[in-house]
């Protein structure tokens, strides 16, 4: 299959060959590159230039805005009072109460881990806000399910065990860590 064109420059005839299976073949009187074959090289750079600037440029960008942060994160038992609170009953909610004053305006996401005595995540939460230029709070709970009674032989319930010890809260902004809390919980 051959298409024929006109070159608006100079007024030669060049043709253009296309089998299946094979690249474009050209074939003119002074043998030179289509358009789209001269620019290639400059388009190539102007990809790799962008790249560029996506891998290192943003990571920068977003660590910066990490870094110009002005918040408070309070462990307490209510989320209504920023009073902090470090030991906890089991059968108690533990709220991470956040006051966001600083942060770029837009919308974030900040994700609470919440790691049990034995190290492991018991818990995840993300939640979504969006900033304005005036100081934001939300937060979120941590509630403990406490499992059916178990009786050793001297009638002690042993069922809390697994929750009673010191925890450890970990908060992230948009995937970049904020801080860490620990806290105790006991079941009096």
């Amino acid at each position: 299959m051959k298409f024929f064109s006109k070159d608006n420059h100079n007024g030669k005839t060049f043709s253009v060959s296309i089998r299946k299976g094979l690249e474009p073949q050209m074939d003119t009187d002074d043998h030179r590159e289509l358009p789209c074959q001269k620019h290639w090289p400059r388009r190539l750079a102007g990809y790799v230039a962008a790249t560029a600037l996506v891998i290192f440029l943003v990571p920068a960008a977003t660590a910066g805005a990490i870094e110009k942060l002005e918040y408070e994160i309070a462990l307490t038992k209510d989320p209504e009072r920023s009073e902090p609170a470090h030991v906890f009953n089991c059968r108690e909610t533990v709220y991470a109460r956040f006051t966001w004053k600083k942060v770029e305006e837009g919308i974030h996401t900040v994700t609470t881990l919440w790691f049990n005595p034995q190290g492991e995540v018991d818990n995840e939460h993300d939640q979504q806000f969006l900033k304005s230029r005036h100081t934001l709070i939300n937060w979120t709970s941590l509630k403990f399910q406490l499992p059916k009674p178990k009786r050793n032989i001297l009638g002690a319930d042993l069922s809390h065990l697994s929750i009673v010890g010191e925890w450890e809260a970990k908060f992230f902004l948009d995937g970049e860590i904020l801080e860490s809390q620990n806290f105790l919980i006991n079941c009096d």
